[in-house]
């Protein structure tokens, strides 16, 4: 009798093993996928809004501005467009690889922003070189042309770069996480 009890419970012990490595392997291998559906929902791509906010600009005022960057040419053809609202102290970061007259338009927008443009200088530093303050999602389809060339571009909501010294000539730094 104890020899039978002794294999049953070997066998219950064994199975329970066999279940928890199985479970181990379903959850390395999906959980990777989960996280990533998490992340990038694949209907929100078309609208651009799960780009992460991965980096920090700060003012000279002391004001951060948590950012998302648009480094590549889809990440900045589609901007800001199709996004509900954009949280206070937050924008985006159109990063281009050569300083040009960088022009910028409304489409899909849903509320006004501020454009501002700026020069890369040394040391992850922005300097302002112009600001189009308040622009209307109606200016679309007319474009924003700066009068300077620029190699960088932040929209922020309506109104805040003025709040947060964002100016012509104000120094911005960058942190990238």
């Amino acid at each position: 009798m104890n020899s039978k009890k002794t294999n049953l419970t070997y066998m219950v012990l064994a199975v329970i093993f066999l279940v928890l490595i199985v479970l181990a392997i379903v959850l390395n291998v999906t959980q990777p996928y989960k996280s990533l559906h998490a992340q990038i929902d694949p209907q929100a791509l078309s609208t651009n809004e799960v780009l992460p906010q991965d980096a920090k600009l700060f003012t000279q005022n002391g004001t951060v501005i948590n950012v998302r960057l648009a480094t590549t040419e889809s990440e900045r053809e589609l901007g800001l467009s199709y996004f509900p609202t954009l949280p206070k102290n937050s924008g985006m970061l159109f990063l281009f690889d050569t300083p040009n007259i960088y022009p910028f338009w409304m489409k899909g927008m849903n509320f006004p922003l501020d454009i501002v443009w700026l020069k890369s200088l040394p040391e992850s530093k922005y300097q302002v070189v112009y600001v189009a303050s308040d622009v209307s999602p109606s200016t679309y389809p007319n474009t924003i042309t700066p009068n300077a060339e620029a190699d960088t571009v932040l929209e922020i909501n309506a109104n805040e770069a003025m709040v947060f010294g964002v100016t012509q000539g104000a120094v911005l730094a960058l942190d990238k996480n």
